[in-house]
């Protein structure tokens, strides 16, 4: 019978998405730590601090927002006569 590892422990197991360049990139870097690929990157992910935006990723982002946030003037509701038919 082959040899099986069995976990105890409950790991998700995720699959990314990333442009070749990253790859090649995420590769020689685990290369260069000694590390498998996915311990690396796992290692890269935990370094991060979960609760706050990196820094300049509003700047980074499509649309980003420049200057005061609109205000949003609340509507009236509508009477539920008027209101369209949800059958």
């Amino acid at each position: 019978m082959g040899k099986y590892t069995r976990y105890t422990c409950g790991m998700a197991q995720l699959n990314l998405y990333v442009t070749d360049e990253l790859a090649a990139r995420l590769k020689a870097e685990a290369l260069q730590a000694k590390l498998p690929l996915s311990r690396y990157v796992v290692g890269q992910l935990t370094k991060r601090d979960g609760d706050a935006w990196p820094e300049g990723y509003f700047e980074r982002v499509c649309g980003s927002w420049v200057g005061d946030a609109p205000v949003i003037e609340d509507l009236p509701a509508e009477p539920l006569s008027e209101m369209d038919s949800w059958e």
